[in-house]
């Protein structure tokens, strides 16, 4: 019979407005990155984990894991500010011709 192992949620944080990521110690010493779905059903609030969770192996990678997605909230919102000055500049330009 294959070992059944037990998880503890350590946090979790909305990623949609029916979903949350949750992150839980698992007995094996590992880590799991997972989705919830939340629903209602006959008025009854329910929630499912989803398959394919991602196992994380110690807390290092873990934090490895936060710097990443650290450095993709940084590059996403330079990205986006860049953007955006380059539609002030364009604008300037376009009035600048006038």
């Amino acid at each position: 019979m294959p070992k059944k192992f037990l998880y503890s949620e350590i946090a979790r944080c909305p990623i949609s407005q029916t979903r949350d990521a949750v992150v839980s110690a698992c007995s094996n010493g590992t880590y799991t990155l997972a989705q919830q779905a939340k629903f209602e059903e006959n008025g009854v609030e329910m929630s499912v984990f989803l398959k394919g969770a991602i196992h994380i192996d110690t807390v290092d990678n873990l934090k490895k894991l936060s710097v990443l997605l650290d450095d993709v909230v940084r590059m996403i919102e330079e990205r986006k500010a860049m953007e955006e000055d380059e539609a002030w500049d364009l604008i300037e330009s376009e009035e600048a011709q006038e």
